[in-house]
């Protein structure tokens, strides 16, 4: 009888597995920022490896779907480190979506060996033909041993890619 409870058990701990890798692989870091246009809406945001650490390329990815249509121009990344001003890129990018259309964007990033710790905020947004922010991804990164900042979910639902032209 043991055996068999131990054994119900095991199973029962096996799939319970299954359901929480599915519900840690569907979550986001960040959260949406205030944005007075908020034409994108980002349903999942992803950082590769996370948490970003020095010297490390960071591929953050967005998803997310436009809720009218928009012709993009670029995207906008502003960090800010112990909440001032630490770094600001504006990364071309161009896309034209419909309203309801599904966008995603990669974004590849050195992070570097020098990166001072520190709590970190992250904002994203993207950019129309206007010259107009239509949306707003931020994520709020605490400092910890040896990780840098960097998006774990960044505002966006296109693919944005493109890589960090500059050390900080």
């Amino acid at each position: 009888m043991n055996k068999f409870l131990v054994a119900l058990a095991v199973i029962a701990l096996v799939n319970a597995g299954g359901v929480v890798e599915e519900q840690l692989a569907s979550l986001s870091v960040g959260q949406q920022c205030s944005n007075p246009i908020n034409a994108y809406a980002v349903t999942e945001f992803d950082v590769t490896p996370f948490p970003p650490t020095k010297g490390s390329t960071v591929v953050s990815k967005s998803v997310g779907t436009f809720n009218q249509a928009e012709t993009i121009t670029a995207i906008k990344v502003q960090v800010l480190l112990n909440g001032r001003n630490f770094y600001s890129e504006t990364i071309p990018e161009s896309g034209t979506f419909t309203a309801g259309q599904v966008g995603t964007f990669t974004y590849t990033q050195a992070v570097p060996s020098i990166a001072p710790k520190g709590a970190y905020t992250i904002q994203g947004g993207l950019i129309n033909s206007n010259k107009q922010q239509i949306s707003c991804w931020e994520l709020n990164l605490d400092s910890w041993a040896n990780s840098f900042f960097l998006w774990r979910r960044y505002d966006l639902k296109l693919i944005y890619k493109k890589k960090f032209r500059k050390a900080i």
